[in-house]
């Protein structure tokens, strides 16, 4: 990255605040507004001066000295000494802050004097003990209503940043499958998946080696184990998943967090990650699934429920941890870089962002700086310390990013991310309203709003004149308007539960059942010998309903992936019961349709909706109408 804030390994300096007004002292990690008070004692006035540890690094019992029968008048000075010589008084709105550095973290004294004008003196003296890391037992929270817990530690240089343990955090989020974590040498550590996969991690250059990163970063639940593919076809009965064929390794990837300033630190069993950096390193099917609230780690076991993070409690959680609106020094620099080092590790470039050649070639980091105004604007914001400039930063760089939906930034569930979908979910109105002023004060105008995507979609609707799952005949054509890809998942049981078309079970009216049903339909004249799948409205779906679908189409029951980062490429095989009498055999194969395939699009076709013409054309079937729209 350009910007040189290297987080320093070397000297180790910690700063306290000691708090004093006339009633109490907190030696804090953080400012703290502390409000003065008197206790009434018949005509005299007794002064309470309390002093107590009170931040990240910080630990002490609370001491209190009290002065009986006196006035607040009667108090000539105070004056506040410690055994640390880098201590500054600095006097602000009539409260006195003592800031309080140590080049090493032990016991810091304190010592609070009052002197009375009548020569009187009090005196206490207040032992803290500042640590170079502080662990903490964090309560989680299961989506499926199970409590546990995990330790996360803090350390004195970055004492905001949650740290976990990588082999905890694997056990937490598979929901109990193992990461195996052997020490190699001083700072070098073998990391080796429940699947088998390996990684190596340097932890003195805070590197990651992989032969296969992307099998090394998929976890999966234990049931799965060993076995486990990329596709689960649970939800759609008519399919069964076969193993996946590897036909071409992919390469070996050396990932370099050094270059984003993230630190990893080992120890003599494991390896400390930034919590957030372990969350956006391991995954499950969609993203990452746990999140730290600030006080909380919230754990959805359900994976498709990472589509809903966050909840309004999580939201909360995190919104009180800053309640002036500010976001410390560390996490400022932190949660920027972690950015930079997702989008340059997840983005898949679906090539909408008008700035898509410079990410790809110069990384996200040097794109914001070198693009334009606009985008240094950006920059600007998301290292902003105010965390509604930094949360208006996201919103605006997601909206630069809008491909139709796969990338968005609070779906990576994690939580400086989720304040995207914590806002829209809270205060959707005024998180709409102030992200329009924010962007039109960097002179930028949102894409993604009705008035352009939506409105073009309901367009195409009124132009075509029909809805989005429809029938028509035109002469020796037959069209079947398809709006998504959806999945009636209790239909399909009960349809085969009943026996299937071979005892007369009623074929669903989801996404692939009316396919079916106009294909039938279609069959049925004699005159149709064209058959065109219209998704000039097709926002996507599930993949299983395009991979049924090419089946019949092409004889084509398999999808292939290609990862952006090893290059790797898997075959991911299924059969079909293309005749649908719950039975996989060869009598599926038998099915065919006499029709000249065509696949209609629009610059709406999204995900699924784009995917199935590209197949569809690898396989000499007609493609009509705009340019789909990636995804």
């Amino acid at each position: 990255m350009k910007d040189n804030h290297s987080i320093h390994h070397g000297r180790t300096v910690i700063a306290g605040l000691l708090m004093l007004t006339m009633t109490t002292v907190t030696l804090s990690a953080e400012p703290a507004s502390i409000s003065a008070a008197a206790t009434k004692q018949t005509d005299k006035t007794q002064i309470s001066i309390k002093a107590s540890a009170d931040g990240t690094m910080l630990t002490g019992e609370s001491r209190t000295l009290t002065i009986k029968n006196v006035t607040k008048k009667s108090i000539k000075r105070t004056t506040v000494t410690s055994t640390n010589p880098g201590v500054a008084s600095v006097k602000t709105e009539g409260k006195k802050k003592v800031l309080i550095r140590s080049k090493k973290a032990g016991k810091t004294t304190v010592r609070i004097r009052v002197i009375l004008k009548s020569k009187k003196k009090y005196s206490l003296s207040y032992t803290a003990s500042i640590a170079d890391t502080v662990d903490r037992k964090v309560p989680v929270e299961k989506s499926d209503g199970t409590k546990s817990s995990m330790n996360l530690r803090f350390f004195a240089k970055t004492p905001h940043v949650p740290y976990v343990h990588i082999s905890d955090y694997y056990a937490q989020l598979s929901g109990g499958t193992p990461l195996s974590v052997q020490k190699k040498n001083e700072g070098e550590y073998l990391l080796t998946t429940p699947t088998g996969f390996t990684a190596t991690i340097y932890t003195d250059t805070d590197v990651l080696e992989s032969d296969d990163y992307r099998g090394f970063e998929h976890v999966y639940p234990p049931e799965e184990g060993a076995t486990a593919i990329n596709y689960d076809a649970g939800d759609t009965p008519y399919l069964e998943p076969l193993p996946n064929e590897v036909l071409e390794p992919g390469k070996p990837l050396t990932v370099s967090y050094s270059n984003y300033g993230i630190d990893l630190l080992g120890d003599k069993n494991d390896i400390w990650f930034p919590f957030e950096t372990a969350a956006n390193t391991f995954m499950t099917g969609y993203g990452a699934s746990m999140v730290y609230s600030g006080s909380k780690i919230y754990h959805y076991t359900d994976y498709s429920q990472t589509y809903n993070l966050p909840n309004t409690n999580l939201f909360n959680e995190y919104m009180s941890t800053y309640p002036k609106g500010k976001r410390p020094a560390d996490i400022v620099d932190y949660t920027y870089r972690q950015l930079m080092f997702l989008m340059d590790m997840q983005y898949g470039f679906p090539g909408r962002c008008y700035f898509t050649d410079a990410i790809r070639k110069k990384g996200m980091n040097r794109a914001l700086s070198e693009t334009d105004d606009k985008t240094r604007a950006v920059k600007k914001l998301l290292k902003s310390s105010n965390l509604m400039d930094y949360i208006m930063g996201l919103g605006i760089l997601e909206d630069m990013l809008f491909d139709g939906g796969h990338t968005i930034l609070d779906y990576f569930a994690y939580y400086p991310y989720m304040l995207l979908t914590g806002i829209k979910e809270n205060v959707l109105n005024s998180y709409n309203s102030d992200l329009k002023k924010a962007a039109d004060k960097i002179g930028y105008q949102l894409a993604n709003t009705p008035d352009t995507y939506w409105d073009y979609h309901a367009m195409i609707k009124s132009t075509k004149g029909w809805e989005d799952f429809d029938y028509h005949e035109e002469g020796d054509t037959a069209v079947y308007s398809m709006g998504d890809m959806h999945v009636d998942t209790d239909a399909w049981k009960s349809f085969y539960e009943k026996g299937g078309v071979e005892k007369g079970a009623e074929i669903p009216n989801d996404s692939y059942g009316y396919f079916i049903q106009c294909l039938n339909k279609a069959s049925e004249n004699k005159n149709i010998k064209n058959f065109v799948i219209d998704l000039t409205t097709n926002t996507g779906g599930n993949t299983n309903v395009m991979i049924a679908m090419m089946e019949i189409m092409a004889d084509a029951p398999y999808s292939y992936l290609r990862t952006s980062v090893t290059d790797k490429l898997i075959r991911c095989p299924f059969n079909a019961d293309t005749n649908l009498d719950g039975i996989f055999d060869k009598k599926d194969r038998e099915v065919k349709y006499p029709f000249r395939f065509a696949v209609m699009t629009s610059r709406v076709s999204f995900s699924c909706g784009n995917m199935l013409p590209f197949v569809a054309q690898s396989h000499g079937i007609m493609v009509l109408g705009e340019k789909s729209g990636g995804g």
